[in-house]
């Protein structure tokens, strides 16, 4: 099994086991994590939201992505290949940051046209692409596993495990649009089933299992038990515990990849740097968790602390936001700097 795994021993059982333990709770009618903490829906809200998005990472772990590109001997060199150099590419992700900050901030006090009705919305394609993308990412890796022990995955196989997940992303976007009441060009999300979404979601997710299954024998086991991470998916659309699952399976894949790079870069510690970008993000999602999970509802703008913590709240939203575009550039493989700097962090 040393062979077949993408992370370190412990970190592999773990990635593959969390969500089967989420699965089964689901699937036996655990209700709401809210529920557990607190019969007063605000207090419960807010303590479920500093759950899954500080402890088990969902929002913290865009730290981890800087952290790297700060710390790491093989990312200094990534970062001076770039375009610019490294200034260069820290002056774009900036500009980025600033401009996202001013457009959540401005729009969330109403001061951007259309913000509610049409940018929000569209811009909650991203969360879902970047987390089915990343899993999508690491599945990949097992064929790449499989295929340096002389037994190489079909390609046809790989290509329909993309589409199929290309298309989970469609479904999934479609379902928070439907809740969200979105509509565009007079036509409104919400004429979609909620039962038709979750139906075509569940069929992709098993096809995405048995696609799974048709693997090398070196890692159908563990890509098939990973692949369970997709089912969690579907139940989201009628689930809120699998929509608390699947935002804590994303921050603990994340952690066990800068796990597994960590154990193969070349740094003996963290810089200081890297500290303080990590105490601030989670200072900031702590801050942002309250105020979308709490402040929003409980308050109104005549509160004297209500703007401060739109603005941190917003801060942190484009942070989030900035840490997709920093993946993307970090982890395409399509690129030769990132085939050549990045990947080898990731293999055994």
């Amino acid at each position: 099994m040393a062979n077949t795994t993408l992370f370190r021993p412990r970190d592999e059982k773990w990635n593959l086991a969390i969500p089967v333990v989420f699965l089964v709770a689901i699937l036996l009618g655990v209700q709401n994590p809210a529920k557990w903490f607190s019969a007063e829906i605000s207090t419960g809200g807010l303590i479920e939201e500093l759950i899954v998005d500080v402890l088990l990472l969902n929002v913290t772990h865009n730290a981890f992505t800087v952290m790297m590109l700060v710390s790491f001997p093989e990312m200094r060199e990534w970062l001076n290949r770039q375009k610019g150099g490294a200034k260069g590419f820290f002056r774009r992700a900036g500009l980025i940051f600033v401009g996202l900050s001013f457009l959540f901030g401005l729009g969330i006090a109403g001061f951007v046209p259309f913000f509610k009705e049409l940018i929000l919305p569209l811009s909650r394609f991203f969360p879902i692409q970047h987390a089915l993308a990343q899993s999508l990412g690491l599945s990949l890796m097992y064929n790449g596993r499989s295929a340096l022990l002389g037994e190489k995955t079909n390609k046809w196989v790989e290509k329909t495990e993309r589409y199929l997940i290309w298309g989970l992303i469609a479904l999934m976007v479609a379902a928070v649009w439907a809740a969200t009441e979105f509509q565009i060009f007079g036509w409104t999300f919400q004429r979609l089933s909620f039962r038709t979404l979750f139906v075509a979601s569940l069929l992709v997710s098993l096809l995405l299992m048995v696609i799974s299954l048709l693997q090398p024998k070196s890692t159908r086991l563990n890509k098939t038990l990973f692949a369970l991470r997709y089912p969690v998916w579907a139940l989201s659309i009628q689930s809120p515990l699998a929509i608390w699952a699947t935002r804590a399976i994303h921050g603990l894949e994340y952690l066990f990849v800068v796990r597994k790079m960590a154990s193969k870069s070349r740094f003996t510690a963290w810089s200081a740097v890297a500290v303080y970008v990590l105490l601030a993000t989670f200072l900031f999602a702590v801050l942002r968790v309250f105020y979308f999970s709490y402040a929003s509802t409980t308050m109104d703008s005549a509160t004297p602390t209500y703007d401060a913590l739109l603005i941190l709240a917003s801060v942190s939203t484009a942070f989030s936001y900035v840490h997709y575009y920093l993946d993307r550039q970090l982890f395409l493989m399509r690129r030769k700097d990132n085939r050549e700097l990045v990947a080898p962090l990731l293999r055994d």
